[in-house]
C-alpha cells in the first residue's frame, strides 16, 4: 500500500514536471537543418546544440563543441562545473550549460533520463 502511494506520488510529480517542461523549447539539428522545438518532441537520435544558459532537455553524450561546461549540482549536489570532452562526453537531463556552446546526442528521454528518475 505504502509503495502504491509512493508510485503514485512519483508520478504526479512527474506529470507536472512534463506538464512544466512543455514550455521550454531547445534548438536540434534534424534533416540537415536547425529547429527550435518543445523538449517534449526530443526524441532518441536528435542533435540538441546547445549555448551558454541552456538546459539539457535529455541525457546524451557530447559531440563536439568549445569549452563546454555542465552544472550538474542538481543530479550530484557537486558545486563545481563538469568540464565536457571526449573523455567526459555524458551530458543528463535537467543539467545547464553554464560556459561554451556545443553538440550533444540524445540518448535518452523522459522517465528513462537521468532527469526523469529522480523524480
Amino acid at each position: 500500500l505504502c509503495s502504491c502511494g509512493n508510485d503514485w506520488n512519483k508520478e504526479r510529480k512527474f506529470r507536472k514536471v512534463m506538464a512544466l517542461s512543455q514550455q521550454k523549447y531547445c534548438k536540434v539539428f534534424r534533416s540537415g537543418k536547425e529547429h527550435q522545438i518543445w523538449f517534449h518532441d526530443v526524441v532518441v537520435g536528435d542533435v540538441i546544440l546547445l549555448a551558454m544558459g541552456d538546459e539539457i532537455p535529455a541525457d546524451g553524450l557530447f559531440i563536439d563543441g568549445k569549452d563546454v561546461t555542465v552544472d550538474e549540482s542538481p543530479l550530484t549536489g557537486e558545486t563545481h562545473p563538469v568540464k565536457k570532452s571526449s573523455k567526459a562526453p555524458f551530458m543528463f537531463s535537467g543539467c545547464q550549460v553554464t560556459e561554451g556552446a556545443g553538440r550533444m546526442l540524445v540518448t535518452t528521454v523522459g522517465r528513462r533520463s537521468t532527469g526523469g528518475q529522480i523524480l
